[in-house]
């Protein structure tokens, strides 16, 4: 994902006292489309992922495919409610941890 992606998680704290405020619910959508050069091919590109947090408080679309030499990818990272109470804190730990997984798996190519 380049310059779009997130490098850490912002919830690495074991315990939570208070609760998570993003200030209002949110969603990001992403498509980006690459088209390779006649002399390369796609040697290993990262499975698809859909994430649904409990109670719909957010969700994680990444889908990547190859369609005629051009890498297509579509990415939405969504968040349905402004705050997250103390309780729900884990589950959005783990939803970013696996959100940042993805986004940083690469794509390899190979010259033909």
């Amino acid at each position: 994902m380049l310059f779009f992606l997130n490098e850490k998680n912002p919830f690495k704290q074991e315990k939570r006292e208070y609760p998570v405020d993003f200030g209002f619910p949110f969603a990001k959508r992403y498509a980006i489309t690459i088209t390779l050069p006649d002399n390369f091919e796609v040697e290993n590109l990262p499975k698809s992922l859909g994430l649904i947090m409990e109670d719909n408080l957010g969700v994680f679309k990444f889908d990547v495919a190859v369609v005629d030499k051009k890498i297509q990818l579509s990415m939405i990272h969504q968040i349905n409610e402004a705050i997250f109470p103390v309780d729900k804190y884990e589950m959005l730990k783990e939803y970013y941890k696996t959100m940042i997984a993805k986004q940083t798996e690469k794509i390899v190519l190979k010259r033909i």
